[in-house]
């Protein structure tokens, strides 16, 4: 009896963590970008620009990778915005600041959020080519790169050029209701075999 109990739970657990995440991993440059408007789309994100010499634009790619100017040369964006197609987990990215978050040159923060509420706010110290992990702040829709003109994070020093190579993240969906459902039946009709066993 417990063996089929322990069936019917790992078929069920199965069938309902199934669908909650998938990973990704994008690598962010010219040959897998598209431009769209105002955002540079790839397959499940998007990138925009706001405000400092840019204005809300798409961002430039090349074969190198992607920059928070509208070409590869200044003035920068002072934003540049990555925005998920899906609710994602276990956000890093890479990218190449170019010294940004050096001794003169201004600070580089990402501000992170689900849907419109923010999650918070983590300053970039590495000002060479790293992987910066966000996965301390859990699920997001988008998250945001200020890079250095900014009243927020108290530096009104310029922006700088910075290179992003790629976002790695894990797709996370709401299980189907049936998949649910089949696992609650699964649990319910064993509980119920219990019991009448007992009385």
């Amino acid at each position: 009896m417990k063996f089929k109990f322990l069936k019917t739970f790992a078929l069920g657990f199965v069938l309902s963590m199934s669908s909650f995440a998938n990973a990704g991993l994008i690598n962010l440059n010219s040959g897998t970008g598209t431009v769209n408007g105002n955002s540079l789309d790839f397959a499940g994100l998007s990138i925009t620009l706001s405000g400092g010499g840019r204005d809300v634009g798409a961002a430039f790619a090349n074969s190198g990778g992607v920059y928070n100017s509208l070409d590869d040369s200044y003035p920068t964006a002072n934003d540049i915005v990555f925005s998920f197609d899906d609710l994602v987990d276990n956000v890093t990215f890479s990218f190449d600041p170019f010294g940004l978050s050096s001794s003169g040159r201004g600070d580089l923060w990402v501000e992170v959020f689900n849907g419109l509420v923010s999650l918070g706010s983590q300053e970039v110290l590495d000002g060479n080519f790293h992987t910066e992990s966000l996965s301390s702040f859990g699920p997001m829709t988008s998250f945001v790169i200020n890079n250095g003109c900014s009243t927020a994070s108290g530096d009104t020093s310029c922006s700088w050029i910075s290179e992003y190579n790629a976002v790695s993240f894990d797709t996370v969906s709401v299980p189907e209701p049936s998949t649910l459902a089949i696992f609650a039946l699964g649990l319910m009709g064993f509980a119920s075999r219990q019991f009448k066993k007992q009385s």
